[in-house]
């Protein structure tokens, strides 16, 4: 039962109606905020990332474990004001609509959380001041979780 009730099921993005078995691989958490990566426990490898916030929960899929480390980079960038960064960044998939990252060109301190669908609907979440900071420091740690873990 322990088992069970540790591995999350979650149904595919596709149209197979398997199920999905996955388990935590890193977690990190600041201030409200939680960034999570979960990898399947069995068939095909597959990743997914979760981010909790004070009013936002979102579960989508991620290419790899790796772009924990592009998402780091461009949250550090983003809070120095660097230049040498895109405006946005692409960090998964939500049934099969981009999830980005959007860098604000007016405040350092302000990002969106945006996702697009093909047609013109699409979500947009502003991240900003001491909620930024929080998030950042939660992809930070979980960051460091994967890196332990390779």
């Amino acid at each position: 039962m322990a088992d069970e009730m540790s591995k999350l099921e979650q149904r595919p993005e596709s149209s197979d109606l398997q199920t999905l078995h996955v388990g935590l691989m890193a977690y990190g958490q600041a201030n409200g905020w939680e960034f999570s990566i979960d990898e399947t426990t069995e068939g095909e490898d597959r990743w997914f990332a979760q981010i909790e916030g004070p009013s936002l929960s979102l579960y989508f899929e991620i290419s790899s474990p790796k772009m924990v480390v592009g998402l780091a980079s461009f949250l550090e960038s983003q809070r120095h004001g660097s230049i040498n960064y895109a405006n946005e960044m692409e960090i998964g998939h939500f049934n099969g609509s981009p999830v980005r990252l959007l860098r604000d060109n007016e405040f350092r301190d302000r990002c969106f959380l945006t996702i697009q669908s093909k047609g013109m609907s699409n979500v947009r979440i502003t991240v900003s001041g001491d909620d930024l900071d929080a998030f950042s420091n939660a992809v930070r740690q979980t960051q460091t979780e994967i890196n332990c873990n390779e």
